[in-house]
């Protein structure tokens, strides 16, 4: 987590930035505890660095992050892997699998003007996810299909 400063005084309030979710919090300073480097050493990371494969901004950039925030937040999605670079970062196909079939989040930010292919976008997910989305949120877990 990334943690800045919300208040000063008694009761001290920092805001939490949860790296593996994207989301914020705020909480009470003496809320938050060391993890010893040691732990830190032996878990997993829990987030992974990627890129949309396949496609560069586009003309009208203004609002583009607020649209992709609006696909992804809270949703069930499933990340098909194309390439990984070699600093590790992974570029994907993202689908949406809430709905009846799987909306390309790649596919909108092009028909929106928040980005322009740079290959020919699949025009359907491969990976069968409907099984998936149909579980409640909190049984689920991620799909990373390569």
């Amino acid at each position: 987590a990334v943690v800045s400063t919300q208040s000063t005084g008694g009761d001290k309030m920092v805001k939490v930035f949860h790296v593996d979710f994207g989301t914020f919090d705020i909480v009470k300073e003496s809320k938050l505890r060391l993890i010893s480097t040691d732990l830190l050493d032996s878990l997993p990371f829990l987030a992974q660095e990627f890129f949309l494969a396949d496609l560069k901004p586009g003309c009208s950039s203004e609002g583009a992050l607020d649209y992709f925030m609006e696909q992804v937040a809270e949703r069930w999605l499933v990340a098909k892997v194309v390439e990984r670079s070699p600093n590790g970062a992974l570029h994907v196909h993202l689908w949406d699998c809430e709905s009846k079939f799987p909306v390309s989040i790649n596919r909108g930010l092009v028909d929106k003007d928040y980005a322009t292919e740079i290959y020919e976008l699949p025009d359907e997910l491969t990976t069968d996810c409907s099984a998936y989305a149909s579980q409640p949120s909190s049984s689920r877990t991620s799909i990373l299909s390569y």
